[in-house]
Parts: C-alpha cells; sequence; structure tokens
C-alpha cells in the first residue's frame, strides 16, 4: 500500500489464485486472452512496540488482506516454435472486492474501493503436450491506475505480481 508521502503494509503477501479462462481470435502470431478468478491481495508489516518512556518491547507482526474477483483480458503476442509458444501481453483488469471492505491501521480505519481498476502486462511460455493439451507458466504485473483505498485524502495503491500455472485443453 503506498502513495505518494504514506507507505505501510509493503511487505509481501502469498496467496492462492483461482481462474477460468479461454483464448481466442487466434492468428499465427497474436490472440485474446481473457480470464475470471478469484484473487486475494493486501500486505504485512512489522511494527515496533514502544512503552511510554520510548523503550522498544519487541515487534508485532500486521497484516491485511482482502478478497477480489479478478477479470481481466490481454492481448497476447506470441513466438511460435515446435510444441511450444512465448509470449509477451498487455490488457486492462478489472478488481471487484468480495466481502468486507474495512482496514485498520495504526488507529486509521478505512475502507477498500469495492472496485478498482488497471493493467497487466505478461510474459509467459505454453507447451503442448499433444495438439490438444497444453501446460503453461505465467507471470503477471497488475499495475493498479485506481486508488485501492484513500487514507487522509490521499490515494493508496496496491500492485501485485502473479505467478501462475496453466492447464488447457483446445476445444476446436
Amino acid at each position: 500500500m503506498k502513495s505518494k508521502h504514506l507507505s505501510f503494509l509493503e511487505h509481501k503477501t502469498n496467496s492462492y489464485i483461482g481462474a477460468v479462462g479461454i483464448d481466442y481470435f487466434e492468428h499465427k502470431y497474436f490472440y485474446l486472452s481473457s480470464k475470471i478468478g478469484y484473487m486475494k491481495r493486501g500486505g504485512k508489516d512489522k511494527i515496533i512496540l514502544m512503552d511510554a518512556q520510548g523503550n522498544t518491547l519487541g515487534h508485532k507482526k500486521i497484516g491485511e488482506s482482502w478478497n477480489f474477483l479478478d477479470i481481466n483480458t490481454t492481448l497476447r503476442f506470441r513466438c511460435p516454435s515446435n510444441n511450444y509458444d512465448i509470449y509477451l501481453g498487455i490488457g486492462p483488469f478489472v478488481n471487484l472486492l468480495i466481502g468486507n471492505e474495512k482496514f485498520m491501521y495504526n488507529n486509521i480505519t478505512d475502507n477498500v474501493n469495492k472496485l478498482h481498476f488497471g493493467i497487466c502486462p505478461e510474459i509467459g511460455v505454453n507447451y503442448y503436450i499433444t495438439d490438444k493439451i497444453m501446460l503453461g507458466v505465467n507471470i503477471a504485473y497488475s499495475y493498479n491506475l485506481s486508488a485501492f483505498s484513500t487514507i487522509e485524502n490521499r490515494n493508496l495503491y496496491n500492485n501485485s505480481i502473479n505467478m501462475s500455472f496453466a492447464i488447457g485443453y483446445r476445444l476446436f
């Protein structure tokens, strides 16, 4: 969570994502890929505990996370080679909050925006085991263009790096 003058929960949090997608308008060197799925976003921090005299008592780990419905479509440019496709993609994403939007950090209570959007560049490789079955690896960076939340009139952004594994089946 970062803004121009404020950052917190800035240490990464790991979670699982799950999605269903479809590739379409396939041409030799490009195609569209859309997916809808579940994603958890958030962060962690370590805060210092002090007594009234300013002596350090220790550290406490804190974290927040929220569940989202993730929808995106990317235009992928591929380099086909034998049983492999290596690709670069870019496209928009929309995240819709599922569940509670409240969070509290350092006695500041606020809400996460229920809807935010951004751009998602990606890189990946697909390996075709047969002409119908594919295995893939994808790394994507979700860059927020809209604020994830606003605290004290400051927009906060929560960008994420996602690594996913895919199993695909060609219908046609």
